[in-house]
């Protein structure tokens, strides 16, 4: 029997694997799953690959980001905006879209929802 403990366990449906993509084409990088420190480094080859124009990271399918990620985000930010290039962020909602606002970058970020 499932507990009531006013806390909601995930359920297998949504369980996302992990992944990244870059693509050349919208200039957009994609996460999904649990992205963390242990995946710094290839966080930070993805965005790297951002060109400095209009580009975005798209975290709809995104469940889980730590301070690590947050900080690569802004890294991006500002890389793209000393370049006269703006980074758009797309979330879901739940936890990434929480921690935006809870640090204040959905002010500092460009934020918004996927059509």
């Amino acid at each position: 029997m499932p507990r009531d403990d006013g806390h909601s366990s995930p359920t297998a449906s949504d369980w996302q694997p992990t992944s990244g993509s870059y693509d050349a084409e919208t200039n957009t990088v994609t996460l999904s799953g649990e992205w963390d420190f242990s995946l710094r480094d290839r966080l930070r080859e993805l965005i790297d690959k951002l060109r400095a124009s209009y580009a975005s990271i798209d975290l709809v399918d995104t469940t889980f980001i730590d301070s690590s990620v947050l900080n690569e985000i802004v890294r991006a930010h500002n890389r793209l905006s000393a370049c006269n290039g703006r980074l758009r962020i797309f979330v879901g909602e739940g936890h990434v879209a929480r921690l935006l606002k809870i640090t204040g970058l959905d002010r500092v970020l460009e934020v918004g929802r996927k059509p």
